[in-house]
């Protein structure tokens, strides 16, 4: 996510709605799909990905090129940003704006290539794998990292994406660009997060680039580390034991 949008995103929150985001079959009517494309065109940071019907009369779904779901009265004058919940008939509250949030992220993280990441496969049979955007000088990072052993135990791959929080001219960027083009990754991203000190060897021809991971950790809305997500696109939080891990899995 840009600073410019989110700046901007501090004017948009306005609180909530008890109401579905679920697509209707059949579309936008091309008259509103225009009008809200043209309305919300004057203001640069709103960068329209694709608009989608709700269940709400005349209020649509529009999500931008940064990931963020807005909700928008059919002229394109008043719009909210924020989380949509719907009340459950059996009780309990559903967050349907996270709902099409995973929708999306779910594309992205199937394209992530995995030569390019660095893997804790599971031990014995897989049975779930798990993508972590991490950063080396982070205490809840390193504990996660000591949780990895357990969780491969349990049957879960871990596939680790670099995102520093300092960014990528820092000296911590630096160094995960170096563990990243290691000879050998796992030893030396595990001998980073124990505090230890990092050989500077490089593999030779290196292609594997930290700046497309970071660059895509924004794009699913990583604001801290670590961040783990389902490859159904499902963010499940930060820093998990093994054990509470497999439980928000299911």
């Amino acid at each position: 996510m840009s600073s410019k949008w989110m700046g901007f995103k501090c004017l948009l929150v306005m609180g909530g709605l008890a109401a579905s985001v679920l697509t209707h079959a059949g579309g936008v009517p091309a008259d509103i799909d225009a009008a809200l494309r043209k309305n919300l065109g004057k203001i640069p940071q709103l960068q329209i990905n694709n608009i989608n019907t709700t269940p709400l009369a005349e209020i649509y779904q529009i999500t931008l090129d940064s990931g963020e779901i807005l909700h928008v009265h059919k002229e394109g004058k008043y719009f909210l940003s924020g989380e949509l919940f719907a009340l459950q008939d059996a009780g309990g509250l559903k967050n349907l704006t996270e709902e099409s949030r995973s929708q999306g992220r779910q594309k992205i993280v199937k394209s992530i290539n995995k030569a390019d990441v660095i893997t804790f496969a599971a031990k014995g049979t897989e049975k779930s794998e798990i993508y972590v955007f991490t950063d080396i000088d982070c205490g809840y990072c390193r504990k996660f990292h000591a949780e990895v052993p357990a969780m491969n135990d349990k049957g879960v791959t871990v596939h680790y994406l670099a995102w520093p929080r300092a960014g990528l001219e820092s000296d911590i960027g630096k160094q995960m660009h170096n563990i990243w083009c290691s000879e050998d990754p796992q030893s030396a991203l595990t001998l980073a997060k124990q505090g230890k000190a990092v050989p500077d060897g490089k593999a030779k021809n290196c292609s594997r680039s930290i700046k497309s991971q970071y660059e895509l950790g924004f794009t699913l809305g990583v604001d801290g580390t670590p961040a783990v997500y389902l490859t159904n696109g499902r963010k499940i939080g930060g820093y998990l034991s093994a054990d509470d891990l497999v439980k928000a899995m299911q």
